[in-house]
Order: structure tokens, then sequence, then C-alpha cells
């Protein structure tokens, strides 16, 4: 309803052979519709006209961030005020100028300037001062209606708790985290996906940002959980679950160069070993890695005898002289393999074909 309001008032305009153009806070044209893109200034601020390009520019003083443009002439100023006056009137007539799902969404992106932040918190007496953290939730199937519609009817939350939908896949929950633990905020997450996968067969990925005391860093965890949500091809963890603060090893890896992560990678994954080193002894490994070390744990997962579980420990151990039981040399296998499966999904990670001067 709240870009109708706004699209209504602008059609209501271009009647007067005064074309007002109406766009999102990216430049995209809402009203009228048209393939082009405006290039806002950088400066904008909330009912402050700026001129660039030939183009008068208003930022509507909405949390939901559109902007007015008209061609600059004189007069042209005076026309985007009265037309902001206009939406504002319209807006409160039909009560939503404080679309709380757009404002947040703003909010996590860091796209409020402080005044609006000031102004979101004060239309819908949110603290500014309160612990919270940001759960990502992506969703393997959505319907129509959108992951955070579906989340609405699963998920625990508490009064204080905001669920903002990102996109038709994607929600977010602000998690009041005020006498919880990161610990518990884990647990949390393991409990919605059981809750997720029993009440509507869904598989979902959890990215779990960490906490921070005020409304305004809530963008830093935002960021945190989605960074680590983009960890999950590369290193995909068995109950789906993904936290900023455990993930400090494959974030370390992530920011390797990946010419040194293909010099070192390289000396144990290469020609001579690919034989040994095929997709089911790696699958063998990983494994015997996730039951930590522990070989009859291990074994019973891959449905094989113990004694078979050693034999192929035994021949890497001779080939490669790694024996993956030792703590150390389990980590060195590890950390090469990470590497390597960094470099065979992100692409340009790969090893570069040596030339001269390569050592």
């Amino acid at each position: 309803m709240h870009q109708e309001a706004l699209i209504e008032t602008c059609g209501v305009l271009a009647r007067l052979n005064t074309p007002v153009f109406l766009l999102d806070g990216e430049g995209k044209c809402l009203y009228p519709r048209q393939p082009e893109a405006f290039i806002l200034p950088g400066d904008l601020e909330p009912g402050v006209c700026q001129t660039q390009n030939g183009y008068l520019f208003l930022l509507l003083p909405l949390l939901s961030g559109e902007v007015l443009a008209i061609k600059d002439s004189p007069g042209a100023a005076d026309f985007l005020r009265l037309t902001s006056a206009m939406i504002q009137a319209i807006n409160q007539t039909h009560g939503v100028d404080r679309e709380l799902d757009s404002a947040l969404r703003r909010l996590l992106t860091n796209r409020l300037s402080p005044a609006e932040e000031a102004a979101l918190a004060r239309y819908h007496q949110l603290a500014e001062l309160l612990p919270r953290c940001v759960l990502l939730i992506t969703l393997e199937k959505a319907g129509l209606e959108g992951a955070k519609a579906m989340l609405e009817s699963v998920l625990p939350t508490r009064e204080t708790d905001l669920l903002v939908g990102i996109n038709r896949y994607t929600a977010a929950l602000i998690r009041d985290m005020d006498g919880e633990s990161a610990e518990e905020m884990g647990e949390y997450a393991a409990a919605l996906q059981d809750t997720l996968m029993n009440e509507l067969g869904q598989q979902a990925a959890i990215g779990i940002g960490e906490t921070f005391p005020s409304l305004s860093a809530l963008p830093l965890s935002y960021a945190q959980a989605s960074a680590v949500l983009g960890l999950s091809r590369l290193y995909p963890q068995e109950n789906g679950v993904y936290e900023h603060r455990r993930l400090l090893l494959e974030r370390f890896l992530l920011q390797t160069p990946a010419e040194t992560a293909a010099r070192f990678y390289s000396q144990l994954f290469n020609r001579k070993t690919a034989k040994l080193l095929n997709e089911d002894m790696l699958n063998t490994i990983t494994v015997f890695f996730e039951k930590d070390l522990n070989l009859s744990d291990a074994s019973r997962e891959l449905y094989i005898h113990r004694n078979t579980l050693v034999y192929r420990l035994d021949k890497v151990q001779k080939q490669l002289g790694l024996d993956l039981r030792k703590f150390h040399d389990a980590m060195t296998f590890k950390l090469l393999l990470d590497l390597k499966k960094r470099a065979s999904i992100l692409p340009g990670t790969g090893p570069e074909k040596p030339g001269k001067g390569t050592p």
C-alpha cells in the first residue's frame, strides 16, 4: 500500500504536464516505469533539494527511502516540496508512513541516516540500547507468500524480536539477546531447524551474527550473518547453522590470497596423488575428521569394517607421509583440503599456470 500511495500521487501530478519521477534508494525508477536508472547525489538529506545532471532530487522524509526527481527549472524546488507534502499527507491518512519492514531492511543494510534511525526507534518504540543479534534464515523452497510469512507461522519469538523480509527466500530475525548467551542462540537455531523440517518440510541455512549492544550496530551483525552464510557452499555444517563466532578458521582461510593457497595445497593435491585422493578416499577422511579421529565411530558411519578404515589411513600415511590418526597431521591435511575446496568452488581462486619465476 505504501508505494501505491506514492505512485498515485505522482500520477496525479503528471496530469499537470510536470513529469515527476519516483525513485527507490538506488535510483531505479518506480514511476513512470522505465529501464534507465538515475545517478543519485551522494549527499541527499531528507527535505533538502539537490541538483545533479540537470535534475533536482528530493529525498522524502520517509523511512522507506524513496526519492523524487524533476527536471531542474525555475520553481522546480517548490514543486518538489509540494509533492513531498502531498505524499506525507496521504501516507499519514493511510497510516503507512511508518512501514516497519522496509525501514528495518534499510537499517540492516546500513542505509538509514542517524535522523531516520532515531525516527524508526521513536515511531516503533524500539529500545536503542538493547543487546541484539541477527539470524539470517534462507529457505530452500519458498511459496508465493515468501520466507517471512512462512517463518511467522512457526518461529518462536519474544515480544521484542523483529522479523524482517529480505527477499522471497530469506528473512532476518533481529533477536533480543537480553539474558541469553551465544551458546543458547546456537541451540535456538538448531531447534528452529528441527521445527522447519518437521512442520514445513523445509531445509534451511541459518547464519548468526554476533551480539551488539545498540540498534545502530545491527548492520554489523547482519553483515556477519550474511558472510558466514556465504561459507555454506565451501564449508557446509551438518546442522545447517553457521555462527560467526565459531567459524574463525573458515573465515581465515577465505581471506588467504589465492596464489598463496594454491602454492600450499598443490603440494598435497596434484597429479601424483590424484589416484589415491579420489572421491571415495576423501569422503572416508572427511567422515573420520567429523568423528573426531575416532576409528570405531567413523567406520560405523561409513558402513565399513574398522580394519578397512585402518588400511585406507595406512595407505595415506605410506604415500603422503601424514598419519591422519595424529592431530597435527590431521590438521595439516584438513587445512590444505579446505583451501583446495575453496579454489574449486569460487571462480578465480584456482592455481595459476606456472610461468617464468614461479617458485
